[in-house]
Formats: structure tokens, sequence, C-alpha cells
């Protein structure tokens, strides 16, 4: 009698730690953790374009943009805001700094930077603010 019922204890322990690493794996955020663990990996390892973000040729450069060996031209990091341009973040990119995390990444050209406008004029500006407006709702 008791050896069936350790038996039976010890089965349902094991399936309930079984059912709980599946449900982990393949759902996180049902037990509450990071629900893109599986989308982003981290890694020490910085990429390539890292690596040319503060180049020593371009130390007393006051270029708007930079040459980059792997994005062919980029922006200054660190650009303030003007009328015609910036903010730019560490990477160069137009951000007032780096997110963390973004739910949408634009990727374009000057229609994307929004050229000659202020950033909240540009297009992925004026997206945003009608997602939050939508989202608000």
């Amino acid at each position: 009698m008791k050896k069936n019922l350790f038996l039976m204890l010890a089965v349902t322990a094991l399936t309930l730690v079984l059912a709980l690493g599946l449900i982990r794996a393949l759902a996180p955020g049902l037990l509450g953790g990071p629900a893109d663990l599986q989308l982003v990996q981290l890694d020490d390892r910085l990429p390539a374009f890292y690596k040319g973000v503060f180049r020593d040729e371009h130390a007393g450069d006051r270029e708007f943009l930079l040459k980059d060996p792997l994005t062919r031209v980029r922006a200054r990091p660190f650009h303030l805001s003007t009328p015609k341009a910036g903010p730019h973040d560490v990477l160069g990119f137009r951000n007032a700094a780096v997110p963390v995390a973004a739910d949408i990444v634009t990727i374009g050209d000057s229609m994307t930077y929004g050229n000659n406008a202020v950033m909240e004029q540009n297009w992925p500006a004026w997206m945003l603010a009608a997602l939050r407006r939508n989202h608000s709702h």
C-alpha cells in the first residue's frame, strides 16, 4: 500500500515538473516570464557593426554622415536635435536613446529618417502617435 502511494506521488510530481517545463519552453508568458526570450538571444560578442561606431578616423570629423565599412554610410552618433536632423543615439540612429526593446523597427531611407523634418514629424513618429491613440481607446 505504501509502495503504491509513493509511486503515485512520484509519478504525479514528475508529470507536474515535465508539464511546467513544457509550458515554460513553449509559452513562457503563461508563467510570468518574458515572452520574448525565445526571440532574443543574449551574447557577449559584439556584432561587427558595433566595432565601427567609434572609429579613430572620425574623432575630429564634423561631418553629419560618416563612412562605415558595413553600412556604407551612417549618421554621426550623439548628433543633437536640430530643425532638420537628429537627435541620434550612440549608434547613429535617429532616436533620443538606444531603446532596450522595440515592438516595431522601421528601416528605410530619407523618407523614414524624415529629412528636413523634426523627429516628431517623420512618418515613424506619426505611426507611433496613431498606435498610441488607438491603443488608449
